[in-house]
C-alpha cells in the first residue's frame, strides 16, 4: 500500500510540473564599481573617460530558459554638486558597452546619449552574464565649481 501511495504522489508531482508554466525570465544586476568623475582641462567636461579616470562596471546573469531580456539605460541624472555650481547650461549623458563573458552574447555599444536607450540579450537553455562598462558625463560651458559631482545612471532589466 505504501509503495502504490508513493507512485502515485510521483505521478501526481509529474503532471504538476507538466501543468506549470515555464520558470520566468530572471537577471541580476550587480554594480562591480562605481566609476569616477574627473574635470577636463578647460574645465567644460566633467566626466569618467577624462584624465585617466575610471569607468562604472556592472555585471549581469540572465538566467534564461531560451528567452530575451531587454536591457534598459536610463539617461544619467546629477544627484550631487557643491553649492555654487551653475547647472543651467549642463547637458548630462551615458555611453556603454556591453560584452558577454564567453562571448555567447553579440554585445552592444551606445555612444553618448541623454536619453533612455535599451538593447536586448539572448541566452539558450543556461544562463548569459555579461559585463556592462558605463562612461558618464556632464558637459557644461559655464564649468564647474570646485567640489564633489555625482551622477547616477538607472540600468534595469526585464523580459
Amino acid at each position: 500500500m505504501r509503495a502504490a501511495l508513493n507512485h502515485i504522489a510521483i505521478e501526481v508531482l509529474a503532471f504538476a510540473a507538466l501543468l506549470a508554466p515555464p520558470p520566468a525570465l530572471a537577471c541580476s544586476l550587480n554594480l562591480n564599481a562605481p566609476g569616477t568623475l574627473r574635470a577636463s582641462s578647460d574645465n567644460t567636461v566633467l566626466g569618467s573617460e577624462v584624465n585617466g579616470t575610471t569607468p562604472g562596471t556592472m555585471t549581469s546573469i540572465l538566467s534564461l530558459l531560451d528567452g530575451t531580456a531587454t536591457i534598459d539605460v536610463a539617461a544619467p541624472t546629477r544627484t550631487q554638486s557643491p553649492a555654487g555650481y551653475n547647472a543651467a547650461a549642463e547637458t548630462l549623458q551615458v555611453a556603454y558597452n556591453a560584452t558577454a563573458v564567453l562571448g555567447l552574447f553579440p554585445g552592444a555599444s551606445q555612444t553618448y546619449t541623454g536619453t533612455t536607450t535599451s538593447f536586448h540579450a539572448t541566452g539558450v537553455l543556461a544562463g548569459l552574464t555579461f559585463t556592462i562598462t558605463l562612461n558618464n558625463r556632464i558637459l557644461n560651458p559655464n564649468g564647474f565649481a570646485p567640489g564633489t559631482y555625482t551622477t547616477r545612471t538607472v540600468v534595469t532589466c526585464h523580459p
